[in-house]
């Protein structure tokens, strides 16, 4: 429900908040948590308003099916924030880059390659778009770290869990290779001018 079809709902919100929101959890587990992160403090804290509008729509309406498939009993009432927050169910708003308790990663180390080429910016297409296309598919995260003098460029994929990671790592590893054909391509067009 919080996806809606085809991840519109998500999508949408991510838009109007102008913030990378990311769904974790729900598959297995009870409780599901989206994480937040902005660019600055007025736009988390925006974000986190429309997630907790969206969190309490999503409950009127999980409250509602009850009552329905309860013969009009109504539910408990829904938990405060705070009760919510001490039970571990709730949106987590995350301005920083602090380590998420819980989430895998593993780090695809590129090929040093030609500033002028930008492969980070190569990797993530336009509006990351093809970071978005293997995070949607998956539910993993992945987050370019551009290189420096010393290291290369490093395309971090992480997720909640093993399986997760596993799913996204061979649909990273062939956008790497794509990424590196037009590499070549573009090394060898510019070392014979």
């Amino acid at each position: 429900r919080i996806l809606g079809k085809f991840g519109a709902r998500l999508a949408q919100l991510r838009t109007r908040a102008d913030a990378r929101i990311d769904l974790w959890g729900g598959k297995d587990s009870e409780f599901c948590r989206l994480e937040i992160t902005a660019r600055n403090k007025e736009i988390l804290e925006s974000a986190v308003a429309l997630c907790e509008e969206l969190n309490q729509t999503l409950q009127n309406a999980f409250q509602e099916f009850l009552a329905e498939v309860s013969g009009g009993q109504a539910a408990p009432s829904n938990k405060t924030r705070e009760e919510a927050c001490a039970g571990g169910n709730t949106a987590t708003a995350d301005a920083g880059e602090r380590p998420r308790q819980g989430v895998r990663k593993k780090l695809l180390k590129l090929k040093r390659a030609s500033p002028r080429f930008d492969i980070g910016k190569q990797l993530c297409g336009c509006s990351r778009e093809n970071l978005t296309h293997i995070e949607d598919q998956t539910g993993a995260r992945l987050k370019v770290i551009p290189a420096t003098e010393t290291s290369n460029c490093i395309l971090e994929v992480s997720g909640p869990n093993e399986e997760c990671i596993a799913e996204a790592v061979p649909l990273a590893k062939d956008l790497i290779s794509t990424v590196w054909s037009r590499y070549e391509r573009w090394f060898a067009k510019t070392a014979a001018k």
